[in-house]
């Protein structure tokens, strides 16, 4: 009977320790996921953006700036801080004026009618 039993204990002993391992493997897959379905960490767009700057391609920093900008104007809900699109707009703007980049006229016409982003 105690044989029986040492051995059920070591069964669950090794199983614990797979689930264990297991979980600790998929909180890596749950980030993965998230960056991808969220869109890339704003560190690395930082980092990209520094990159093109300093190669002096302009036309990737507005792109990227561009890109980003827009990425949270059509997913503006799910990030904190951002209440409406003119608050996405306005937090945006000093980087652009730092790139000396202007925003698209497009863009700019959402702050007065927000509307347009779903009428597209």
């Amino acid at each position: 009977m105690d044989e029986g039993l040492g051995i059920i204990y070591i069964v669950c002993g090794i199983v614990s320790l797979i689930f264990f391992v297991k979980i600790w493997a998929m909180t890596n897959d749950v980030n993965k996921i998230k960056s991808i379905i969220v869109g890339k960490n704003e560190k690395y767009f930082g980092e990209d953006i520094r990159r093109a700057y300093l190669k002096g391609d302009k036309s990737a920093v507005e792109d990227l700036l561009i890109k980003n900008l827009v990425e949270n104007l059509l997913n503006y809900r799910k990030y904190e801080g951002y209440t409406n699109v003119a608050s996405i707009i306005d937090k945006h703007e000093p980087m652009f004026e730092k790139f000396g980049i202007k925003i698209p006229d497009n863009i700019l016409k959402l702050k007065d009618d927000p509307s347009d982003i779903f009428n597209v």
